[in-house]
């Protein structure tokens, strides 16, 4: 029996720490934000492995298909699912998905067979959408979140992707697809029904969304989020002062002269498409609607608060899926908007920051297009950022760039961050031609501008002043002239559309500035002398040292490293074989093991069995780093600054180690028979057939190709340190991977030399 006051006490406690916990999970905040991660125990979803999952789902018959087509169905659908789940962007137990699950819970009150059926994750990403899937996955992205105005239009949209899972339209889908499969226009067939399901979806949704107790007239809204959902989350004029500040003035030519209407429709033609467009939605919709009665008026069901906070946190979200995306043009448009309510934040200034250094990144590799939007997709408020970007040239974009990042460090002096952020772009500034110190004025645009009008060049009689005067007129002879082109103190020489001389003023005499700009410039001056020693070689010296490179530069001396899932896959017949490559997966990681074990290199490994012991940390410890590898794989030459800056660091301390270790395997066997070898064997002398068969397994060997690629990453920078890749053609057995591993890791522990 328990004693009583000590039981007591306990139930106090407990019920103290849960108060706290919720506490503090309703404590976000915007002006440090920390980005979604997943909270508690690990589902299903996640921990289980895809082939059990398969095996399970494969003891349920469905009617209609045969075994192979239901396999067919069960292997596609799971390790589709499965990739998302563990692609970085889905989180689970976190405060947006418990939302979403109990806006479920009142739509569901009636039917709690399908409400236990089903989960609910969000998906971080910038597009709006949400999506159901056959094994009870409901997918929400903050990006139609962040869209919607209140929470009924999210629960109507909730509700249609319920329904669609109720009356199992993704496996009717798939029936119909094999069905149709010999018939020369089963594409448009099954566009009609797919527009049927769509419209049985609609219909079934207003019946939970009516008893759940939601407005008639917020039901009707939804369509409007669906109709303007590829805009920005919001609709706000960017003012020119948001860009002009006391130390740098833009033109007006640098901004756009006319408005950019939005185009959206709601009755475009929709019959290729497996979705009925908006229009005939909001007809069916309103007959729908015409059938119920005692419509509730309520928006809200949990809170209006409560409903603007996790559309904050899903527009944050949304900043930082496109900074990951390098859509720096929408990532500063958005970061304008919610500067609006939080204009303090510093996540919004390192975001801001980022979003700059990455434009001068792609901008000194002529990527800049694949930032911001086209101009053919110019609709909107939103145009001003894309507008605004594109005028900039290589020239300008750089002070533009300096500008933006100097003032937020101004603001945040101590935010290792930010610094960080800041030494990057000096880095960049320092290996940049046309970027020269003495090429721009210490006179910000105000000053250069007012003393361009007080100094005119001309006497007391209007007459241009030649000579120096006793007075101490203004010197203009020929020589003057010719020599004062060159300067940007010169006044004559003032031009607003070269507006970035004049941005930099107090910049360029920051003795901080100016010494981190010495420090980079050594470091590429040092850069620039190995690659003038390298170019004196000969043809032949230079592709030896190659060879020999390519072995040295792995030569980086490290003790310990992080290495995170692998991804192997594993083709038959030119697709992916998601079983053998599973398979591969563990042979390759116990091979992995083994081999660090063998060198004696400390490995701490982030895998799925990791994952499991340490539930939800280790997931969002892989989560963070599986991001950090798409943003640098986005492109081969941009150095992307890491968007999950601050918890990589935490990682790296939590584990002793700034090693991050992605690993890559890819295997074929294609048989590749050497007709010849075979033809010779049939048709010649015995002994000669003797020889020929020799030659036959041979062939046979080199049909498995092996790829293995191995890239190791800074975890306090995000930079690259090593990467390489090797093929070879045996068998892929545990034993043939280890030796290759080994190799690898012996060459990562060995010192360098240099």
């Amino acid at each position: 029996m328990l004693d009583e006051p000590n039981a007591m006490k306990n139930i106090y406690y407990y019920l103290f720490i849960l108060v706290i916990s919720n506490f503090s999970n309703a404590q976000v905040s915007f002006d440090d934000y920390r980005p979604l991660q997943s909270v508690g125990a690990l589902p299903d979803d996640f921990s289980a492995e895809t082939y059990q999952k398969v095996l399970e789902n494969m003891k349920e018959r469905q009617a209609g298909l045969s075994h192979e087509q239901q396999k067919e169905f069960v292997q596609t659908t799971h390790y589709a699912i499965d990739e998302l789940l563990h692609s970085g962007y889905v989180v689970f137990g976190d405060e947006v998905s418990n939302y979403i699950s109990s806006i479920a819970d009142s739509l569901l009150k009636d039917d709690p067979l399908t409400r236990s059926a089903l989960r609910f994750y969000t998906l971080k990403s910038t597009a709006s959408n949400a999506f159901s899937t056959d094994q009870g996955i409901i997918f929400v992205t903050t990006g139609l979140i962040s869209q919607v105005s209140n929470e009924a239009q999210l629960a109507f949209i909730l509700a249609h992707e319920i329904c669609h899972y109720r009356e199992k339209h993704v496996l009717k889908s798939f029936e119909l697809t094999q069905r149709n499969k010999s018939r020369r226009n089963w594409v448009s067939r099954m566009s009609i029904y797919s527009r049927e399901r769509e419209f049985e979806a609609d219909q079934l949704a207003v019946t939970l969304y009516k008893n759940a107790g939601y407005s008639q007239e917020a039901l009707k809204s939804t369509f409007d989020v669906l109709k303007y959902s590829y805009l920005p989350f919001d609709e706000v004029d960017v003012p020119k002062s948001y860009f002009r500040t006391d130390y740098i003035f833009i033109p007006d030519n640098i901004f756009p002269s006319k408005v950019y209407e939005i185009e959206a429709t709601e009755d475009g033609d929709d019959s290729e498409s497996t979705h009925p467009n908006i229009k005939r939605r909001r007809e069916a919709i309103d007959e729908e609607i015409a059938k119920h009665k005692d419509w509730n008026i309520k928006k809200f069901l949990l809170g209006k608060d409560k409903f603007y906070k996790i559309r904050d946190i899903a527009r944050f979200e949304c900043i930082r899926v496109s900074v990951i995306e390098a859509s720096y043009g929408e990532a500063l448009y958005s970061i304008f908007l919610m500067e609006q309510k939080i204009p303090n934040s510093i996540y919004l200034g390192r975001m801001k920051a980022k979003s700059w250094l990455g434009l001068y990144q792609y901008e000194r590799k002529h990527h800049i297009s694949r930032t911001i939007l086209k101009t053919s997709d110019y609709e909107g408020a939103s145009v001003t950022v894309h507008y605004l970007i594109r005028k900039l040239s290589l020239k300008s974009m750089g002070p533009m760039a300096l500008r933006q990042i100097y003032d937020i460090h101004s603001l945040h002096p101590n935010d290792d961050e930010i610094n960080a952020i800041y030494d990057r772009l000096v880095g960049e500034l320092a290996r940049e031609k046309k970027f020269q110190l003495s090429y721009y004025s210490k006179l910000n645009f105000s000053e250069a501008s007012q003393k361009f009008i007080d100094q005119q060049y001309v006497d007391s009689t209007g007459n241009l002043q030649l000579e120096d005067n006793e007075e101490g007129g203004i010197i203009f002879s020929k020589y003057d002239r010719i020599n004062s082109k060159e300067s940007p103190e010169e006044v004559s020489n003032f031009d607003s559309t070269n507006f970035y001389i004049y941005a930099l003023a107090d910049i360029i005499q920051d003795d901080d500035f100016l010494e981190r700009l010495r420090i980079e410039e050594k470091h590429y001056q040092k850069e620039k002398e190995v690659d003038e020693e390298y170019d004196k070689l000969s043809r032949k010296e230079q592709l030896a040292l190659y060879r020999n490179r390519y072995y040295t530069d792995m030569h980086i001396g490290i003790k310990d490293v992080i290495s995170v899932e692998p991804k192997v896959l594993s083709y038959s017949s030119g697709k992916i074989n998601h079983v053998k490559s599973e398979q591969l997966e563990k042979r390759f990681t116990e091979a992995f093991n083994d081999a660090a074990e063998a060198t004696g290199l400390t490995l701490y490994s982030i895998d799925s069995r990791s994952i499991q012991a340490n539930g939800a940390h280790g997931f969002n410890e892989r989560s963070v780093l599986t991001t950090l590898l798409n943003q640098i794989s986005l492109e081969d030459d941009i150095d992307a600054f890491p968007v999950d800056f601050q918890d990589l660091k935490l990682i790296s301390e939590n584990y002793g180690s700034d090693n991050i270790l992605f690993s890559m395997v890819e295997h074929s066997f294609e048989v590749n028979i050497r007709w010849g070898g075979l033809l010779l064997s049939l048709l010649a002398p015995p002994v000669f057939a003797i020889v020929a068969t020799i030659h036959i397994p041979t062939a046979f060997m080199k049909a498995n190709n092996t790829t293995l690629s191995v890239i190791i990453l800074d975890a306090k920078t995000g930079a690259v340190k090593i990467g390489s890749t090797y093929s070879f053609n045996e068998p892929i057995r545990k034993m043939h991977l280890g030796a290759h591993l080994y190799d690898i890791l012996t060459n990562l522990k060995t010192p360098s030399s240099l």
